[in-house]
């Protein structure tokens, strides 16, 4: 007879955890707790019941799921677990830890911040996992492959592996914290997450939503001085369009990475990405003439760029790396568990433009950077 099992999710107020909170209630039978970063229990459950109603929303999942007799958000900040030690008392049997709480905050100002939540907030969860014999199922990126090229393996990265920014320099060291750390774990490594496949609706504004923030906003901001170049000749972009943009659906991250959470081979690394993904040419395109501009044109060498288009890549300073160093993902692993099938996306044009259609998004917290890939 299986040991009753608690399941203790961290980061489930954001867009993945509170998606993973859902899945877990509609697939198991089991309790599942909620690291709430919030002053009071009070709070803590409340912000949590708002984040889980908007999600099942978005998804069309029943209300219902939110139960509370099997639901409990417990406050507390993952980087200082010693002041709610004592409400950290699990019931005897296995403990499942889901790790999704992150900083995605990427530009250089913020490295302090994003080290603290993702290496530090790493190092506390893996202490209480390991205090609690839980298991831990850490969730992370893809682009821990950095700058890597070509086929990236289900595998960790090296220690000193090139990277774009902060966040996935703080992501290649907290995977390394957890294969270090002597607990059965399983690490699950989603790609560009957009919406839910069956409803393309989604209130986050990370990824390929940010991306179309920003393109519309530098038009806003330099139509009147420069609308003859903006509009009458294409902007040219340093990169390579033929290189796909991983855009996965959250239905397929979420059922794919409870699947291997509750029953993959520990001590696994397991992508959870589109094996049919859009290429960067045709993202841009979409997100660029949804702007009012001309789709671009993407090119090798930096000086084929003009002034208004270094302006441009300094808009798009974040999103544009992932242009330039092209790269697939091995999902063995995962297709081991779900099959082929399950891993495939097909994102067109036209299904691009719907996602952006149908996006829904919120004020954004004034306090937050939030990165292109949004796995939180």
């Amino acid at each position: 007879m299986s040991r009753p099992t608690t399941h203790v999710v961290t980061g489930a107020t954001g867009m993945l955890g509170s998606a993973f909170v859902l899945d877990l209630l509609a697939r198991t039978d089991d309790p599942v707790w909620c690291l709430v970063r919030a002053p009071t229990q009070q709070q803590a459950q409340a912000r949590l019941h708002t984040q889980l109603v908007r999600t099942a929303q978005e998804q069309d999942r029943s209300p219902d799921l939110i139960r509370r007799d099997r639901l409990r958000a417990v406050p507390g900040d993952i980087t200082d677990l010693s002041a709610v030690a004592t409400a950290l008392r699990f019931p005897p049997g296995r403990v499942l830890l889901w790790h999704s709480a992150a900083s995605l905050a990427y530009e250089p100002g913020y490295s302090t911040q994003t080290h603290r939540a993702n290496v530090v907030g790493t190092e506390q969860i893996v202490t209480l996992a390991q205090e609690h014999d839980a298991e831990l199922v850490h969730i992370s990126t893809a682009y821990v492959a950095g700058r890597r090229r070509g086929l990236q393996a289900e595998t960790l990265p090296p220690s000193d592996q090139p990277v774009n920014n902060q966040y996935e320099r703080t992501k290649v060291a907290a995977e390394r914290l957890v294969a270090a750390s002597g607990l059965t774990w399983r690490i699950l490594r989603p790609s560009a997450v957009v919406a839910d496949s069956r409803t393309l609706r989604t209130s986050a504004f990370s990824g390929l939503y940010d991306l179309a923030t920003r393109v519309a906003r530098f038009r806003r901001q330099y139509e009147k001085r420069h609308g003859d170049r903006l509009f009458g000749q294409p902007s040219r972009l340093c990169g390579d369009g033929r290189g796909e943009i991983n855009l996965v659906p959250l239905d397929h991250v979420v059922e794919h990475g409870v699947r291997a959470g509750l029953h993959g081979a520990g001590g696994t690394v397991y992508h959870l990405t589109n094996s049919t993904a859009p290429s960067a040419q045709e993202m841009y395109d979409v997100v660029f003439t949804r702007a009012g501009l001309p789709a671009p044109v993407f090119v090798d060498d930096p000086r084929d760029l003009d002034a208004l288009d270094r302006l441009l890549a300094n808009a798009l300073a974040f999103h544009l790396p992932y242009t330039c160093s092209p790269k697939t993902f091995d999902n063995t692993h995962t297709t081991g568990l779900t099959g082929a099938s399950a891993t495939a996306f097909a994102a067109p044009r036209p299904v691009i433009g719907e996602l952006l259609d149908r996006h829904q998004p919120r004020p954004r917290p004034l306090t937050r950077v939030r990165s292109t890939l949004d796995v939180r």
